[in-house]
């Protein structure tokens, strides 16, 4: 293995992968170096930097929809660096984000769940289970 790595995953807060997350890195020891290109997150939320001189780095996530981040590690040739990011949704001004039930109201697949929304604002003004 030729330098070091640091792999991790970019995941919302229910544990889904987010493809296309923008992911840089920033040397912070002296003498380091990384690369001056960011990569995207794999459909699987993967990323991977290799090849790199050890020393400490700075992760950071950003992608349209969520709050950036970033998290500081150290990578070893010996002791490749893990950093994962649990990335929270930006709400709407004003509103709290609300997370779509994970199954239909009653729980039955089959069921089908109607929603109307307001033409203004988006907000829901009657839903009913047919």
């Amino acid at each position: 293995m030729d330098g070091s790595t640091i792999r991790g995953l970019v995941l919302d807060e229910q544990d889904w992968p987010i493809e296309g997350a923008s992911v840089s890195l920033s040397a912070l020891s002296p003498g380091g170096s990384a690369p001056d290109i960011a990569q995207l997150s794999s459909g699987a939320g993967r990323f991977t930097w290799a090849g790199l001189v050890e020393g400490r780095y700075e992760v950071s996530v950003r992608v349209v929809g969520f709050h950036p981040a970033s998290a500081q590690t150290y990578a070893g040739v010996l002791t490749p660096a893990r950093v994962d990011f649990h990335l929270t949704r930006i709400s709407p001004a004003g509103r709290p984000h609300v997370e779509p039930p994970a199954a239909p109201l009653g729980g039955n697949p089959d069921e089908q769940v109607t929603v109307e929304l307001d033409e203004v604002g988006g907000d829901v003004v009657e839903g009913s289970n047919d």
